[in-house]
């Protein structure tokens, strides 16, 4: 019963619990799978807690979560009853009275979670060359944590749009980088795997040409599986941390474009 587990409200994640999450963040495709990701984790190390004399119990490692999750999740749902919408609602509902009662402690949260290399980049790069493009939060609470970050971007420079949007996103941000440089390189980085595939199958990116250049942040969240298949696709440069500030700061005036989670 899902409903057990809304009772624990405590102030901190178990750290096991953190670790495990970061580790399986790659293959969930947005909050609701992460919610049930989470639900997994905690329901498995309560029966697992419950069951020790029982020989070989043990939950299910990362790293087995990672490898079998498209085949999971339908199961999963189907086992703790609830729709993905469901799901989504109840992960919007306690982000919202979190922000509500303790915005401070919810910013911080989110500044804390910029990977330290990435943020000193960000600090001195030209922000009137960069874009954010948002799909976890509106574009004002994503204004809010970039400040709160150190990172001063203006508001027109942050682009809300939905998971499935982000192709949407990049072909503005091109157009506007016509109007701004004259029509120069755009570069966009993300973690995100299922993202770049479906900017790489885009026919309407591919037309740009070397206009557009697709970047896979390699510090982010990702599997080593998806490290190694992201490599076979040509449209696709996989970028090290210490090569970002050299993307940021040089190359002439394109633009940049940096996903929501740096």
């Amino acid at each position: 019963d899902f409903s057990s587990y809304l009772q624990d409200r405590g102030d901190d994640i178990p750290k096991w619990l953190e670790e495990k999450l970061k580790q399986v963040r790659p293959v969930t495709s947005g909050p609701a799978e992460m919610v049930l990701a989470a639900r997994l984790c905690v329901s498995e190390a309560v029966a697992s807690s419950r069951n020790r004399h029982i020989n070989g119990r043990r939950p299910l490692t990362a790293g087995e979560i990672t490898e079998n999750w498209d085949e999971m999740k339908d199961i999963l749902y189907l086992r703790c009853g609830a729709e993905e919408h469901e799901l989504l609602h109840l992960f919007q509902e306690e982000r919202n009275e979190w922000m509500h009662s303790d915005e401070d402690g919810w910013l911080q949260a989110w500044a804390c979670d910029v990977y330290p290399g990435v943020a000193k980049v960000l600090e001195d790069a030209d922000t009137d060359k960069l874009y954010f493009l948002t799909s976890d939060l509106d574009k004002i609470s994503a204004e809010k944590v970039l400040r709160r970050g150190g990172f001063d971007v203006p508001s027109e420079r942050i682009l809300e749009c939905g998971p499935d949007e982000k192709s949407d996103a990049l072909l503005s941000v091109l157009d506007a980088s016509v109007h701004n440089s004259g029509g120069g390189a755009v570069d966009f980085v993300e973690d995100d795997v299922s993202v770049l595939q479906q900017m790489a199958g885009d026919l309407r990116l591919a037309s740009k040409g070397e206009r557009l250049r697709l970047h896979f942040a390699k510090w982010g969240h990702s599997t080593a599986k998806q490290v190694a298949a992201i490599s076979a696709w040509p449209r696709v440069a996989a970028l090290e941390e210490r090569d970002l500030s050299d993307l940021l700061g040089g190359g002439g005036m394109g633009e940049r474009a940096v996903e929501d989670s740096p």
